[in-house]
């Protein structure tokens, strides 16, 4: 350990991977150089903390590294003994961005984890991938606990078939079952509504041009409009679809 103390991170991988039990004086001495994991690289740190919460031994591996002290200088943050029960909680294939997300939330709640979280970029160079889907999980989390079923439908449904969702419903079922119970209520209601939650859009750009619209910034604004009006079944066809976007087009000036 005094030579190469990323040691300590595998040793913990492996006794939770294959089901051992450190001996009492290799926990003592990862104990005692814990804080010199801060010396270590954070690349190859979180790639080690990416490998331990790959796998379904994640739970038992968070709670072995909070129990060794090795937490703080992992995520260069003060020691917590919270239980890992969110990662417990995990089904054995969850992606790392949810592992990461579970572990937030069960060191810091879900009003606080966010926040957390977005330091692990550096704590654990995390991609911008892997950060921004942390970002969009808790995100998500945040709005069905309060305002998703608030939206009107074609927000509900854009924000359904956006990264992240599903994997913050993941995570309510845990948190609160008769929440999430509700929510995917609701996601049956809205399959019904139109032609299921996210449909072909009738039109694109290409399509616009093909109408003789010119080419500008209000192309969004009307590609938007006329989908959220897909979404919430007032447009049920192209043709209807194509009528709308005229008419906004002219409003617009187009």
């Amino acid at each position: 350990l005094a030579e190469d103390h990323l040691r300590a991170l595998r040793a913990v991988r492996f006794a939770c991977r294959l089901g051992f039990r450190l001996d009492g004086a290799t926990a003592d001495a990862i104990t005692e150089h814990a804080a010199e994991l801060a010396g270590v690289s954070r690349e190859r740190i979180g790639d080690e903390i990416r490998r331990m919460l790959a796998g379904p031994a994640r739970a038992e591996a968070v709670r072995l590294l909070t129990r060794l002290g090795l937490d703080a200088p992992v995520l260069n943050e003060p020691h917590t003994d919270a239980e890992p029960v969110l990662l417990a909680g995990l089904p054995d294939d969850a992606s790392v961005p949810l592992a990461l997300s579970a572990w937030a939330i069960d060191r810091h709640g879900p009003d606080e984890a966010a926040e957390r979280a977005a330091a692990w970029r550096g704590a654990l160079c995390l991609s911008n991938d892997e950060r921004d889907t942390v970002r969009r999980i808790l995100e998500h989390l945040e709005s069905l606990r309060s305002g998703w079923g608030g939206l009107p439908v074609a927000g509900q449904k854009r924000a359904a078939a956006s990264r992240g969702f599903d994997e913050a419903r993941v995570l309510l079922r845990l948190i609160d079952p008769d929440a999430e119970a509700r929510v995917k209520a609701r996601l049956d209601e809205l399959a019904g509504i139109g032609e299921g939650l996210w449909p072909e859009p009738y039109l694109d750009g290409k399509i616009l041009i093909e109408m003789g619209l010119t080419p500008g910034p209000d192309f969004a604004r009307i590609l938007n409009t006329v989908y959220d009006a897909q979404l919430e079944g007032r447009v049920s066809d192209r043709a209807g679809a194509e009528r709308m976007a005229r008419e906004l087009a002219e409003g617009f000036g187009v």
